[in-house]
């Protein structure tokens, strides 16, 4: 993916200063404007998946590049491939193809905030080198206005925008349509236990030869997981769920499910008891 961030101003990489005292160790220049740049997969009022996060290491004196953060929901860090400052433009290329949240081979687009913020000096009184570290002071708005698109083929893309484009905008997300699966809709299985409560979202939906499988999002970010047996019926429904770069992994005791595009995969203690290969599978 490649992104264009165009300011009504001129952006810099924020300077670096020596702390006094300490060598060649250096902090962030105090005044000092830098952003965050966030990508929202399917759109600012979704509540999967988590949004991406691109921003520069000012705390690294050997480094000070791009990265992005949030790739599987939690803190984990990665450089962007390349990002340059040209007069009003900021431009990044990264690869997202390993991010769980991103359809693979699906048009769609996604939403945008640039979060400008301002390195301040730390409080006085102070003595080690790490209350050197400026602490940021974030405006009350967030801009600019941005949109994005990513094509399975990716293209260049283009958010622009300005210190007076104060509100973020909404773009529509073309995904996989219930349409396209007969018996699922907008909450999972239809008469059936995989299926989310009216008030949640499904985050995957998902079927094997032998299972119906949906993973659920509630309004405070957390998910739970319900299940079907198609050989019985017999429904499970389990809590503990995570994401990660793949897909989801479901914890019941020693029993793991792991759920991807690929299958579902059945482990006890990390003995794999079954894998299910995957027939129909919905982000979303």
């Amino acid at each position: 993916m490649r992104l264009t961030v165009t300011f009504a101003g001129t952006p810099e990489p924020v300077p670096q200063v020596l702390i006094p005292g300490y060598g060649d160790q250096r902090i962030p220049q105090p005044g000092a404007w830098e952003f965050t740049i966030f990508l929202y997969p399917r759109g600012f009022d979704a509540k999967y998946p988590p949004p991406i996060y691109f921003h520069s290491d000012n705390y690294d004196p050997g480094w000070t590049g791009w990265q992005i953060d949030g790739l599987d929901g939690e803190s984990r860090y990665l450089p962007v491939d390349d990002w340059a400052f040209e007069g009003h433009t900021f431009t990044l290329t990264a690869d997202l193809s390993g991010y769980f949240g991103i359809p693979k081979g699906d048009a769609f687009s996604t939403d945008i905030w640039v979060m400008p913020s301002q390195h301040n000096s730390p409080p006085t009184g102070y003595e080690s080198p790490a209350s050197y570290f400026p602490f940021y002071s974030y405006p009350t708005y967030v801009c600019p206005q941005a949109s994005a698109h990513q094509r399975q083929n990716p293209q260049p893309t283009t958010s622009t925008g300005g210190p007076s484009a104060l509100q973020p905008r909404s773009t529509s997300i073309a995904r996989n349509s219930p349409q396209q699966f007969a018996d699922m809709d907008e909450l999972g299985f239809r008469n059936s236990h995989a299926r989310c409560d009216a008030d949640d979202e499904p985050a995957a939906t998902a079927r094997t030869a032998q299972s119906q499988l949906v993973i659920c999002v509630q309004n405070d970010y957390s998910y739970y997981y319900r299940g079907v047996r198609l050989s019985d019926q017999a429904p499970s429904e389990y809590w503990n769920v995570q994401a990660n770069y793949i897909g989801w992994v479901v914890t019941n005791g020693s029993v793991t499910y792991t759920i991807s595009e690929d299958g579902l995969e059945i482990a006890d203690a990390g003995d794999v008891l079954a894998h299910e290969a995957m027939i129909e599978y919905r982000a979303g």
